[in-house]
């Protein structure tokens, strides 16, 4: 392996370590999530069963308190719903601190790398306002969150005790009415909620890597974009892992969707443009190369010692089994197009874009047969 090829890889190795510590940071995120939702989905059914117990019987649930209970809920979704966006946005705020001295220190490979400028100074508060104040998918945090609860919990909860009460249900049909909606419904903004979670904590270490990125253009030649080789990776991404891209060449941003795992690695020019002597790469870089399989997080991309790791998604693809394959976002009339020939790998995707062609721009039917 050339003093190049080791620095390259290196550079991967260090990128997919980060992305799974990432992963790491959503998950613990995610369950601290669950946790505030659980307690405010047993607070609201504890209110109203000890609303409902009162009562001789459900007709005395008139309209005054329909509304009451209907304010009183509202009122804690709320405070929930700021609850989650302060967490959020703080949880998006440490990644993001902690991605900048990350990529600090793999672009630097630890400091030694003299050409490398580190981006420093950034405060808290700087890195807070950034993300309350930017868009993601043309909504603020606070949005995004505010309807996660009010296509989730809120409307089922209400729209129970209003179906329960138009019904004539006793207590405890209404109570097992209600319960059962917060169960649905909280189960819905849960799941959003994680989804804004993880899309924010990938969105906070993409814009880090981005200002790293930028402070040393002057040291990179390009971007490589690199995919997690599994079946849960979307046709989106899967298509588009390996593409290379000039230094001034437009990248389709990440992350590309919700849950996207994406990243871009740099190219860097030769390790002694970057103020690297061959006795400093080998002692920085090799420790993350020398193992029969990769650091964990490599995502399905063996490191053999020294050696090279399967250039993109398509690689990892025709190294599995038939049946495999079909378990991958490829899907199947892709898979017998690549299989027979008629389609190559870098053509089913629009590398510009990022985003996949479809059947019939690639010249086919829904069924893989040629168009005439």
């Amino acid at each position: 392996m050339t003093p190049q090829d080791l620095a390259e890889l290196y550079l991967l190795s260090r990128s997919l370590w980060w992305r799974h510590e990432l992963g790491l940071l959503s998950d613990q995120a995610v369950s601290e999530l669950i946790k505030v939702l659980r307690s405010a989905r047993a607070g609201i059914v504890a209110q109203i069963e000890a609303e409902a117990q009162g009562l001789a019987s459900i007709s005395e649930w008139t309209r005054e308190r329909n509304d009451q209970i209907s304010a009183w809920i509202d009122e804690v979704f709320a405070g929930t719903s700021a609850s989650v966006t302060s967490y959020i946005s703080e949880a998006s705020v440490g990644v993001a601190l902690a991605s900048v001295a990350t990529y600090n220190s793999i672009l630097s490979f630890d400091g030694k790398a003299k050409a490398v400028k580190l981006v420093e100074g950034l405060t808290q508060e700087q890195v807070k306002q950034f993300f309350q104040d930017q868009p993601l998918g043309g909504k603020l945090l606070s949005d995004w969150v505010g309807n996660a609860f009010s296509t989730g919990a809120r409307d089922s909860i209400l729209d129970a005790i209003r179906e329960g009460v138009v019904m004539g249900e006793g207590y405890r049909k209404l109570v097992k009415r209600v319960m059962t909606a917060a169960d649905a419904g909280f189960s819905i903004t849960q799941r959003e909620a994680t989804t804004l979670v993880r899309t924010y904590v990938q969105s906070a270490n993409t814009g880090a890597q981005e200002a790293v990125y930028e402070q040393n253009e002057g040291i990179i030649k390009g971007y490589k974009r690199v995919e997690t080789l599994d079946n849960r990776t979307c046709r989106i991404c899967a298509l588009a892992d390996g593409a290379m891209y000039g230094k001034n060449e437009k990248r389709p941003e990440l992350p590309a969707h919700p849950n996207c795992r994406g990243v871009y690695v740099p190219i860097l020019k030769t390790f002694r443009e970057i103020g690297l002597n061959i006795d400093e790469l080998e002692e920085v870089a090799r420790p993350w190369t020398i193992r029969e399989q990769g650091p964990i997080g490599t995502g399905g991309r063996k490191i053999l010692n020294f050696g090279t790791t399967k250039e993109n998604f398509g690689g990892w693809w025709e190294s599995l089994s038939a049946e495999d394959k079909l378990k991958t976002s490829v899907g199947p009339v892709r898979g017998r197009l690549l299989q027979e020939g008629l389609v190559r790998w870098e053509d089913l995707s629009d590398k510009r874009t990022g985003l996949p062609y479809t059947l019939e721009q690639l010249g086919f039917d829904e069924q893989g047969n040629p168009l005439r």
